[in-house]
């Protein structure tokens, strides 16, 4: 989910909605806060407080961010016409206590809907905006009060749209791809439609089907060139169809075209060329960052070690500025323990174990860290189990194979545990396959047969399943043929 998930950190104040616009809705924002002020009524700074709320948040969907500044200007101007709940609900936010804030807009959100017949649309509303400053600090009951809003009023397809990111973050793919569905369907906002396409690839490589992610990765292309012709001079326009080509990379890398190299440079031609490192803004220091990893990845598939070293080694200095600049932000530190890993697979391809290890020492330092502060956030442990079978790798080559084992079996536990929770998800089916794979190895190379048979026998069962989905998948393809190998000399 790659490029995608700089959604929250990225469009901050509601620029998913009106910044690129298709149907030109106009900044609502803008205009509530030019007439608060107008009034002087309040003086409220909406786009400095609901940036302090995103970065103080831990939650991130993953898709486009929470419209946190326009809820905050609706608030206040509710607030200003004399209503004491929302006045209490906006001290609070201005604390940076969202949660606390929730019961008053709750109490607002069901005030309204009980004269649901006199303004619909002014329900739907309140509760989009109830969500906003849920998103904040809890992602299921953003994800009700959107749909409470989506159900309310039928034509709210943001909410909808939200409320299908959020529920893909939660595991819920099924209900998420209906979401999308629906508003594909019913929109004709070319940015509904982008983000939606880009929902459609997460979901299809979720469920294996990385030729319909590819598709849809096209579809997010093709609609991000119209926004863009539409707004040439837009940043905004700019950055969805830079996105939009590095995900289509990530989605044909994952099938072994060769090519994904050339699309994240034509991704990376898309930054301004006018902006230099030292101007260049911090949403665009991620874009950038992020990038430079995949590039690295690439060339160090294409054998460049150099180049790839370059790439990640500049990617790392921008994570660890930003971590730097803003220690409780998830996503940053995560980039950093990710770069880290990356530069650990490129010292291990170099055979030179001591940097290999201590690179990936780095990085499971701080996916220990981000576990430990949230125990359901999965990611976590899936890169928790990923590295403890990177660290295995170097165990083995360097000769130390009981120790290498016991790493493996304690990355398998990580995954198995994920793959059991989301029997659907292709890419914790991948992850258990290579685990096993790894345990048959080691247990072969220290004689215990039973064990190794019984570890590849699960990798080809695991891996067979992922190649009848997608016969195409370069990566399901190598796992599944080492495991019948393997599992061919254990029998002979």
């Amino acid at each position: 989910m790659a490029l995608v998930n700089t959604g929250q950190q990225a469009e901050v104040h509601g620029d998913f909605g009106v910044a690129t616009n298709i149907r030109g809705d106009g900044n609502v924002v803008n205009n509530v806060v030019n007439n608060v002020v107008k009034n002087e009524v309040l003086a409220l700074d909406y786009t400095a407080l609901a940036k302090a709320m995103l970065e103080q948040s831990r939650l991130i969907t993953g898709g486009p961010p929470a419209d946190v500044a326009g809820a905050i200007a609706h608030f206040a101007t509710g607030a200003a016409a004399g209503d004491g709940r929302l006045e209490q609900a906006l001290q609070l936010l201005q604390a940076k206590q969202p949660a606390q804030a929730e019961p008053m807009l709750l109490s607002v959100a069901e005030e309204r809907e009980a004269r649901i017949e006199q303004d619909r649309k002014d329900v739907s509303q309140a509760y989009r905006g109830l969500a906003a400053i849920a998103s904040l600090s809890d992602l299921a009951r953003a994800q009700t009060y959107y749909e409470k809003a989506f159900s309310n009023d039928p034509g709210d397809l943001r909410s909808a749209l939200w409320a299908g990111w959020i529920a893909m973050g939660r595991g819920q793919m099924g209900h998420a791809a209906d979401l999308f569905r629906l508003v594909q369907e019913k929109s004709s906002s070319g940015v509904d439609l982008y983000w939606t396409h880009l929902g459609f690839a997460d979901y299809f490589e979720w469920s294996g089907d990385f030729a319909h992610a590819v598709g849809a990765c096209v579809e997010a292309v093709n609609v991000a060139k119209a926004i863009r012709a539409k707004f040439p001079n837009d940043p905004g326009a700019r950055r969805k169809l830079r996105m939009a080509l590095c995900r289509y990379a990530d989605a044909v890398k994952r099938r072994g075209d060769a090519d994904a190299l050339d699309w994240y440079l034509k991704a990376m031609a898309l930054f301004d060329s006018t902006a230099v490192d030292a101007v260049r803004s911090e949403q665009e220091n991620g874009d950038y960052a992020l990038l430079m990893n995949k590039i690295g990845e690439a060339w160090l598939e294409r054998g460049d070690e150099a180049g790839a070293l370059s790439a990640h080694t500049a990617a790392l200095k921008i994570w660890s500025d930003l971590a730097a600049a803003e220690p409780k932000s998830v996503f940053y530190r995560r980039n950093v323990m990710i770069t880290h890993n990356h530069l650990g697979s490129l010292y291990a391809g170099k055979k030179d174990w001591k940097a290999a290890n201590g690179q990936y020492q780095a990085a499971i330092r701080i996916a220990a860290e981000l576990a430990s502060a949230d125990p359901n956030d999965k990611e976590a442990a899936r890169d928790l189990g990923n590295l403890d079978i990177k660290v295995g790798d170097v165990l083995l080559a360097i000769g130390l194979t009981e120790n290498a084992l016991e790493a493996f079996r304690a990355g398998l536990s990580f995954v198995q545990r994920l793959s059991a929770e989301e029997a659907e998800n292709c890419e914790y089916q991948s992850d258990v396959a290579n685990a096993q794979l790894k345990v048959g190895r080691a247990a072969a190379r220290l004689t215990l047969a039973g064990d190794a048979k019984a570890a590849f026998e699960e990798a080809v069962r695991v891996a067979t399943g992922l190649v009848a989905r997608d016969p195409k998948n370069a990566e399901w393809g190598a796992v599944l043929r080492a495991a019948q190998a393997e599992l061919a000399g254990i029998n002979s």
